[in-house]
């Protein structure tokens, strides 16, 4: 059931349309993302998505500009990934363990204005702490600040912030009105990620609108019967305990969203409590996670009978980690290494 080839790939679609519109002509009120106690439909990103595309472009950023994020999977990450390539921009998923050094960097050569950030009330180092350094240092020019717990049921309040916009209060300022942008998906890019490397620096490697969605089309097609896919195509769920900021965790994520899925973002990697407690609750038939996931999940109280296709990758799983999971949760793990 699986095609020699998926040519002739679209070249007419952009990024945002491939992950979000169609799903909102398709299933408007559906569950798109959760976070937390959170539940958002695809309609309501629409809206949310839209409002800040609009806000980015009052601000001033325009076709072809870099957007950084540095922030947990959240659902402030996928309204960023989301709005940013709307209109024409770059977005640039930068990690919460980056180093200033390393931040410095990353928005020198992208040649970065805006960034998204975190703030997460730590001790040592705040995120909002070192963007701020950095913008010291380069020409970042607008901060949008949020903190997690923002899309959830009890939101915190926001103190008073030196030099930043609050990420919420664009969403409430800004009508959903982005401008309209001509992009051509075969040319423009839309996301830029930093790999690592054998040379001590990370190497920045952009995709356009065509690269992103081809891809994203053809690997989970080429990897299961296209008549399973069609089957799945919005009644679908998958949690992601994996950082959506690095690429392993973000192509799950844009599986999830060209399927029409529901999408449980697990803010915390380390949090197997929390994956249970997602997993429980919402019936996911499929995880991707590190082996390292799979050993904490097996000590964790409540992981049994979760029923998961879960998908292991980056370093060989131990087997006896497989076999204990299965077991446990009664689930089948499955490699995708290489």
């Amino acid at each position: 059931c699986i095609p020699e080839t998926f040519k002739p790939y679209r070249e007419d679609i952009t990024y945002t349309w491939d992950l979000l519109d169609k799903n909102v002509e398709k299933y408007p009120n559906e569950l798109a993302l959760v976070c937390f106690d959170y539940e958002m439909t695809f309609k309501e990103l629409k809206e949310h998505v839209d409002r800040f595309a609009t806000a980015l472009a009052d601000m001033g950023v325009k076709k072809g500009d870099v957007v950084a994020t540095v922030l947990p999977s959240s659902i402030q990450f996928a309204i960023c990934d989301l709005a940013i390539p709307e209109i024409g921009a770059i977005h640039c998923p930068g990690s919460m363990l980056d180093s200033v050094d390393g931040l410095i960097d990353k928005a020198t050569r992208t040649n970065c204005k805006t960034v998204v950030c975190v703030h997460t009330n730590v001790k040592d180092r705040d995120v909002i702490d070192m963007v701020k350094e950095v913008a010291k240092k380069t020409k970042i020019e607008n901060i949008i600040l949020t903190k997690t717990e923002d899309y959830s049921s009890s939101p915190p309040a926001h103190e008073r912030e030196e030099g930043v916009i609050w990420f919420t209060d664009l969403i409430e300022k800004y009508p959903p009105n982005p401008p309209k942008v001509d992009i051509n998906p075969k040319k423009d890019p839309c996301l830029l990620f930093f790999t690592g490397g054998t040379t001590g620096r990370p190497k920045g490697v952009t995709l356009s609108h065509y690269n992103v969605t081809s891809c994203t089309r053809s690997s989970f097609g080429s990897n299961m019967p296209q008549s399973v896919l069609r089957l799945i195509d919005g009644f679908f769920t998958q949690v992601i305990p994996l950082p959506i900021c690095h690429v392993y965790g973000h192509d799950f994520y844009r599986f999830g969203f060209y399927l029409g899925s529901t999408i449980l973002t697990q803010t915390d990697p380390r949090d197997t409590k929390e994956f249970v407690r997602l997993a429980k609750k919402y019936h996911p038939v499929f995880t991707p996670a590190s082996p390292t996931q799979y050993t904490r999940l097996v000590l964790e109280e409540g992981a049994d009978d979760l029923g998961l296709l879960a998908m292991t990758g980056s370093t060989p799983t131990a087997p006896k980690t497989q076999e204990d999971f299965e077991k446990k949760a009664r689930s089948v793990v499955f490699e995708s290494l290489g």
